[in-house]
């Protein structure tokens, strides 16, 4: 079992272990903000929102944490979850395009672009998906 997890290591594409590590990154600072931000709207008077917010914010950080960890260890259920997260983040750039900004048009980019990326043979390949 450890030569095959050596052998699929050597053959993660770059980009993944890029992708892995904004995925990670991502992910502590949701959870650090679901964790912080929580608590500082409960301590201001905001509770039940403060919680609210803290856990949504938290659950999108384990989400965020976990996809960045499948890509590391090429987890093909994995690499749904993903394809899944980047769509909804497209969506939700597509929805604040209709609020004008250069940050959604920037977030949508990024995110056509991650979803194209993800749909390349060599990446599907890394995790199962032929």
């Amino acid at each position: 079992t450890e030569s095959v997890q050596t052998t699929i290591m050597a053959e993660r594409p770059m980009g993944i272990t890029i992708l892995a590590i904004l995925w990670i990154l991502g992910g502590l600072f949701w959870i650090t903000a679901g964790l912080l931000g929580g608590a500082v709207l409960g301590f201001i008077g905001l509770g039940i929102l403060g919680a609210a917010l803290g856990i949504i914010l938290f659950i999108i950080g384990i989400i965020d944490l976990l996809i960045g960890i499948g890509c590391l260890k090429g987890w093909g259920w994995m690499w749904t979850i993903g394809v899944i997260v980047v769509i909804i983040n497209i969506a939700l750039h597509l929805l604040a395009l209709v609020s004008g900004g250069i940050g959604a048009i920037i977030g949508l980019a990024i995110g056509i672009l991650i979803l194209w990326y993800l749909f390349q043979p060599t990446v599907k390949a890394f995790f199962g998906k032929e």
